[in-house]
Formats: C-alpha cells, structure tokens, sequence
C-alpha cells in the first residue's frame, strides 16, 4: 500500500514539485524511482538518473525484475526498457555500438541511463 500511495502523489505533484526520493533502506525507494522514470518514458521522454556506483549493479538488476513484472501483471508497455550503464566519462563512448549516435538516452530505442555518482 505504501508504494502504491506513493506513486499516485507522485503522479499528482510532480509538476509542481519535482521529485527527491528518500527513506530508509528497504522501503522501495527504487522501485518507486523506476516506476516514475518508465512512466516518463512512456510519455515520450529520455531519462537517465544519478545512482551511487556501488548500487548500479542492483539497479540494473531492478529493471530487469521490473520488467518482468510488469509483464506478469499484463501492464502494457510501449517496449522493455534497457539501462545504459555509465561508469565513467571514457564509458559515455564506450556504451555506445557502431550503429549508435547521441543521445545515449534515445527512449527510441528503449534506452534509459543509469549514471554512476
């Protein structure tokens, strides 16, 4: 009930207010992050979100459990969404492939950043 609360305020204030998420460990921050960021790709918009380096690992892993929820859930989506991990400057080029240009955020292509701290 907690995230699901959450997410309708976020809904209801985010234009007003923008958005910090913060709480005690466990409590479903990421998802809730995620949860907003897929909701703003849905719309149309690139999205890349700030993760301490050592969570980036957990996050990408969060997506991909989200996903497969969503899925469960029969919760349609305009496509999966895939996190571009980016460790470092030198890893801005680096995640990108030859058939790529900015923005390295290109919802397009169903991509998302999750950038290191």
């Amino acid at each position: 009930y907690g995230q699901k609360d959450s997410l309708v305020w976020i809904a209801n204030n985010i234009e007003k207010h923008g958005l910090v998420i913060a709480d005690e460990v466990g409590l479903g921050k990421t998802w809730l992050a995620l949860l907003t960021m897929f909701a703003y790709l849905e719309e149309g918009a690139n999205v890349a979100a700030v993760v301490p380096a050592g969570l980036l690992l957990q996050w990408s892993n969060e997506v991909e459990k989200l996903n497969q929820e969503m899925s469960k859930a029969r919760i349609p989506m305009k496509q999966v969404w895939k996190p571009k991990i980016i460790r470092s400057f030198q890893g801005v080029y680096e995640c990108l492939n030859e058939n790529e240009d900015y923005p390295i955020v290109d919802n397009i292509n169903g991509n998302f950043a999750l950038i290191s701290q």
